[in-house]
């Protein structure tokens, strides 16, 4: 299990898992609705040479509930400033991204900072990250995945037939299975408190869509996701 935080209290916590559970990792960053209560992405330097610390993350763009210019001016600038980070130190990237309501804005703007920002030759292609969340569509997949992503699915995939075309044509290699526990629990449980057991239902759910197994989605996670995560 990879352990995430969101802010740098919660990083903390996660890298003590970490050490305390032989099977957990942890990955370190600001959410971008946390960026009030934060300081310096500076101050992440400390758990960046850590074994058990994997990835940076989640960071990225949060639109939903802001219109304000200003605000989504300095979640650019954070953003930036984590992918450096993540870059300085050869982790891939757990991104957030939700678009203010019926738009792809947090989409389009963050495919346009990696352009500009995440280029160093160290930095490689083929473990920039995943795309935390995914409720974009195939072409927006697209554009992600040609940039080293992979394609975050959980719970949001048993609540409709709405990612179903997406589900279709995303290739297996390119879908990581993920929880965002203890949020998005899939049907049966949508409402309740998300658990990690859980996850066989959006592995299922996917399996059904591709009409193939679910152990054949689930191999494919756990694969991607070593590679991904170098674990």
């Amino acid at each position: 299990m990879i352990a995430v935080g969101t802010n740098l209290a919660t990083s903390s916590e996660v890298v003590a898992l970490a050490e305390k559970y032989e099977k957990i990792w942890a990955s370190v960053g600001t959410h971008p609705t946390d960026l009030s209560s934060e300081g310096a992405v500076d101050n992440f330097l400390q758990f960046m040479s850590h074994n058990k610390v994997v990835a940076v993350g989640e960071v990225g763009l949060d639109y939903y509930r802001t219109e304000d210019q200003k605000e989504k001016a300095r979640q650019k600038e954070v953003f930036k400033q984590f992918i450096q980070l993540a870059q300085d130190f050869n982790k891939p990237l757990i991104l957030h991204c939700r678009c203010s309501p019926r738009t792809t804005d947090a989409y389009s703007d963050a495919l346009e900072i990696l352009d500009g920002v995440a280029r160093p030759p160290k930095f490689s292609k083929e473990n920039l990250g995943v795309v935390h969340s995914f409720t974009g569509d195939y072409s927006t997949a697209q554009g992600f995945i040609k940039r080293g992503f992979l394609i975050g699915l959980n719970g949001i995939t048993t609540f409709s037939g709405q990612h179903e075309e997406l589900i279709s044509q995303l290739p297996l290699d390119k879908i990581l299975l993920e929880t965002d526990s203890p949020y998005l629990a899939p049907i049966p449980h949508r409402g309740e408190r998300n658990e990690p057991l859980w996850l066989k239902y959006v592995a299922e759910k996917i399996a059904q869509v591709k009409n193939i197994t679910t152990e054949q989605v689930v191999a494919a996670s756990d694969q991607n996701c070593q590679k991904l995560f170098r674990i």
